[in-house]
C-alpha cells in the first residue's frame, strides 16, 4: 500500500500522540537512541498493570516510529 506524503504526516502524528498517552499512562517505557548507521532507533518497553506494578511484556526497537517521535518531539 502506497501513501502520500500528507498521510504519513498524519500517520507520524498519530503515532506520537500515541506513545506520549501511553508513557504517560506507564503502559510503555522506552527511548530513542542514534546508532551506527546514523538512524534513531526507539527501544519500547512494553508493560501492562499487576497490582500495585507493571508485568514486562516484551522490548521491541522500532525506527520508524522512533522518526515520527523524535520529529514530533
Amino acid at each position: 500500500m502506497t501513501t502520500t506524503p500528507r498521510q504519513d504526516d498524519g500517520i507520524a502524528r498519530a503515532a506520537a500522540d500515541l506513545w506520549r498517552v501511553l508513557r504517560a499512562d506507564g503502559t510503555i517505557a522506552g527511548h530513542v537512541r542514534r546508532v551506527r548507521d546514523g538512524h534513531d532507533d526507539l527501544w519500547v518497553t512494553l508493560r501492562y498493570r499487576a497490582g500495585a506494578g507493571f508485568v514486562e511484556m516484551g522490548r521491541f526497537r522500532d525506527r520508524a516510529l522512533a522518526t515520527d517521535v523524535a520529529r514530533a518531539g
